[in-house]
C-alpha cells in the first residue's frame, strides 16, 4: 500500500492553512496491522486531493492541492511518476492535465493501444466544479501522452468516484454547484483500440454521495462511505450500495446490500486486492465525523 502526501486536518480547516503533506508511506498489504507506514520517498511538490493511479510505467500522482508558499492551496495541473513502483527515491515530474483539478477522481482502462488514464471532475484553478474528463494514453515504453478533454458529464462533479467496469468507465456522485451531492452517475463506452470515449447513459444513485469510494467485482459496482453533502458539519456515510452493471448499456441497476463501513468516513483512499471470492477492499484515513480525523484502515471482503 501506498500513501502519496494528504492533509494534516480535517477539510474544514484548510482555509486555515493546515499542514500539507509530501511524504510517500509505503507499507505490505499483509502487514497492515502492525506496520508503522515507513516514509520511503517524497513527492516533488507536497499535495492532497490528488488522483493516485497505478499502471506498469510506475505510481502517478495527479493534479490535487499544492500549497502556494503564502499559506494558500492551488488547484494544480502537475503530474509526478515514482517509475516502476521504485519508493526508495523521489518522484519525477511527468506531464500536466489539460485543466488543473484537485478532488478529481482517477481510473485507467487497458486497451490495444495501452493502459488509458481518465482524470473526471474536480475544482478548476477558479475553485468551480468541473463537468467533464480529460484521458491520456501511457505507451508500451511507459511514457504518459498528452491530456485532453475527452467527455463530458451530465453535471458538474467534484470529488466523484471513477471506476471502469469491462468496457464502461463509470463517474459517480460527487458535489455539484452548490455543496449538495447531485445524487447521479454518468456512464461511458470505452473504445477497446484506442480508449476513446461515448457517451453511453446517466441517472441517479440510491442515495447521494461525495468523497466516496468505488469498488467494481465482475458485474457489480459497490459505493462506499461518503457523504450527503460537502458540508464538515454533516456527518458521513457508513453505508454500502450495491449496483448491477448492464455491460452492453453501461446502465446501473440499484440492488440492496447488507453491507457497512466499520465506522463512518468520508475522503479515504481505497487500494483494492483481487482475492479468490472477489476484492479485499481497504479504506485508508479520511473524516470519521465533522471535523475528526480517522487514522486508521477499514477492510472488508467484497462480495
Amino acid at each position: 500500500m501506498v500513501l502519496a502526501g494528504g492533509l494534516g486536518a480535517t477539510y474544514a480547516s484548510i482555509p486555515s492553512g493546515e499542514p500539507t503533506y509530501g511524504d510517500v508511506k509505503t507499507c505490505p498489504v499483509d502487514t497492515l496491522d502492525s506496520c508503522a507506514f515507513p516514509t520511503t520517498a517524497s513527492l516533488l511538490h507536497p499535495r492532497f486531493a490528488h488522483v493516485m493511479v497505478a499502471t506498469a510505467a510506475g505510481i502517478w500522482s495527479i493534479g490535487g492541492s499544492v500549497a502556494d508558499g503564502s499559506g494558500g492551496q492551488n488547484p494544480s495541473s502537475e503530474i509526478e511518476l515514482a517509475p516502476g513502483g521504485d519508493f526508495g527515491s523521489s518522484y519525477v515530474a511527468a506531464t500536466t492535465l489539460a485543466v488543473p483539478r484537485t478532488f478529481a477522481s482517477g481510473a485507467t482502462a487497458s486497451t490495444s493501444a495501452g493502459t488509458v488514464v481518465y482524470v473526471a471532475g474536480g475544482l478548476d484553478a477558479t475553485f468551480a466544479a468541473r463537468a467533464d474528463l480529460e484521458s491520456a494514453l501511457v505507451d508500451a515504453s511507459g511514457v504518459l501522452g498528452s491530456f485532453a478533454i475527452s467527455g463530458a458529464l451530465s453535471e458538474q462533479r467534484s470529488s466523484p468516484a471513477a471506476v471502469v467496469v469491462g468496457s464502461c468507465l463509470f463517474i459517480t456522485g460527487g458535489n455539484g454547484g452548490s455543496s449538495q451531492a447531485p445524487g447521479t452517475w454518468d456512464s461511458f463506452h470505452i473504445d477497446p483500440s484506442s480508449g476513446a470515449l461515448t457517451t453511453a447513459a446517466s441517472g441517479p444513485m440510491h442515495a447521494p454521495r461525495t468523497g466516496h469510494a468505488a469498488v467494481a467485482v465482475g458485474n457489480e459496482l459497490f459505493l462506499l462511505g461518503g457523504s450527503p453533502e460537502w458540508d464538515p458539519n454533516f456527518g458521513p456515510l457508513d453505508s454500502v450500495d450495491a449496483y448491477s452493471v448492464d455491460a452492453s448499456t453501461c446502465g446501473l441497476t440499484y440492488e440492496s446490500t447488507p453491507y457497512t463501513l466499520p465506522e463512518a468516513r468520508w475522503a479515504s483512499t481505497l487500494l483494492v486486492i483481487p482475492s479468490a471470492n472477489g476484492v479485499r477492499a481497504y479504506l485508508v484515513s479520511g473524516e470519521k465525523a465533522p471535523d475528526t480525523l480517522v487514522g486508521s484502515v477499514a477492510a472488508g471482503q467484497l462480495p
